[in-house]
């Protein structure tokens, strides 16, 4: 296969500086706002490790001071360095009365509160769609919601998908530091159905590590929060399959970002042990029979549930996680950049691709790459091509084995295949 290879990054992030936002909020905010831009001290500035981009800027996590998450025409070069034509946009930055990070903050505490920052939400996914607007083609953004008035977040979810932004909507941070109601409980049906309806992407992204440091916490809180952060995001297969929420929403289309791959074949198998207890026969059951009567209305495995419902963005994927990706299902699977944070593998994306994807058939290539993202993302593939026929990869390019990894790259393989936090 000779021509150049569409692809896709399934996990980018973008954002406003802090200023940014000023003119997508509603007027009667802007005295607040101004207050709170004052004050505002990013948590993320220290994130700062990689300075050697080719066009000379620097890298970081959610830092309000690294253009590359608003400078448009930047960005796109960036893209084409790493041979990647299109991509899914999550977000980056804070948005207007956030107290820490959109991917870290803590609940709100009261009804004003979450006035303020449900407003600031809005105003990122107005900034957000004009973001995407300059390269429709490029760009499909997806746009934060909260759930702690699910009206509010169906009203949301609706103006999103009405602004054009074909990734669809990010949930909140769960944990018990935010109080939030899972997603198991019945509460949130109409919310399924408002997404399956429009086809609206739902996602889990890795969160940040905890909510911070308080006297009830005591200092260790952090280090609990990295090791727990892939749990709470994790938990959202089992919630989502024993609720019977993909089994009432055949449609629905959730994506797990950036949370690792590796966890998925042992949770599918410990699911789908759960779900045959509830299937012994009657003399077998024992303590079995609350499952028999909990799981009762499942017309499927769960390992056929994720399957038909649940996809992932294998960002920061490693080499031991593709090594059982035909565990999960490579259909599953669509590889992210991470761009334009530190850890992720701008700017030796090509490298990445030689190093995880030179085994792979033309089919599953084009698959893991571009062909699964653009389906649930609504990419148009044929207009695509001609761009990536400037900067696309060639297969024969993916399959040539990589002589030296880059030292960043190679911390960032390092680091991930560790699996520190369990993911």
């Amino acid at each position: 296969m000779s021509e150049r290879l569409i692809v896709i990054s399934s996990d980018g992030h973008a954002g406003a500086d802090l200023y940014g936002y000023k003119p997508y909020l509603e007027k009667r905010w802007h005295e607040e706002f101004d207050a709170w831009a004052a004050s505002y001290v990013n948590p993320w500035k220290f994130l700062d490790p990689r300075p050697e981009t080719p066009d000379g800027q620097r890298l970081a996590g959610a830092s309000a001071d690294i253009s590359l998450s608003w400078d448009s025409e930047l960005r796109v070069k960036s893209m084409e360095h790493d041979g990647i034509v299109g991509e899914v946009i999550f977000p980056n930055t804070a948005t207007p009365f956030v107290p820490s990070h959109m991917l870290s903050a803590p609940r709100c505490q009261t009804r004003e509160e979450y006035d303020r920052r449900r407003a600031g939400l809005q105003a990122h996914t107005r900034w957000l769609a004009d973001f995407c607007a300059e390269f429709p083609t490029q760009r499909a953004g997806v746009a934060e919601v909260l759930l702690y008035d699910v009206d509010d977040t169906i009203e949301d979810v609706k103006a999103i998908h009405a602004a054009g932004l074909r990734g669809g909507v990010l949930l909140p941070v769960d944990g018990d530091e935010n109080g939030l109601t899972p997603l198991y409980y019945t509460d949130y049906e109409p919310l399924w159905q408002v997404c399956e309806d429009l086809e609206v992407p739902v996602h889990r992204h890795a969160r940040a590590p905890g909510a911070g440091v308080s006297p009830r916490t005591g200092p260790g809180g952090v280090a609990i929060g990295v090791l727990e952060m892939a749990f709470w995001d994790h938990r959202a297969l089992s919630h989502l399959i024993f609720s019977g929420v993909f089994e009432r929403h055949p449609g629905l289309r959730f994506v797990f970002t950036e949370g690792g791959v590796g966890w998925i074949p042992a949770e599918l198998a410990r699911l789908d042990g759960v779900y045959q207890m509830s299937r012994l026969p009657v003399e077998q059951l024992g303590l079995s029979q609350f499952l028999r009567d909990a799981l009762k209305d499942l017309t499927m495995t769960p390992s056929e549930y994720f399957a038909r419902n649940v996809w992932v963005g294998a960002s920061l994927l490693t080499t031991a996680e593709m090594a059982v990706s035909d565990q999960i299902g490579i259909s599953r699977l669509m590889w992210g950049q991470d761009y334009p944070h530190s850890e992720g593998t701008y700017p030796y994306s090509r490298d990445a691709y030689r190093l995880l994807f030179g085994q792979l058939s033309d089919d599953e290539l084009k698959g893991i790459l571009s062909e699964t993202a653009a389906k649930i993302y609504r990419f148009d593939l044929a207009a695509l091509q001609p761009i990536a026929d400037r900067v696309g990869p060639t297969a024969e390019e993916i399959r040539t084995p990589l002589q030296t990894m880059p030292p960043s790259l190679s911390l960032t393989f390092t680091q991930t295949d560790a699996e520190l936090t369990g993911r």
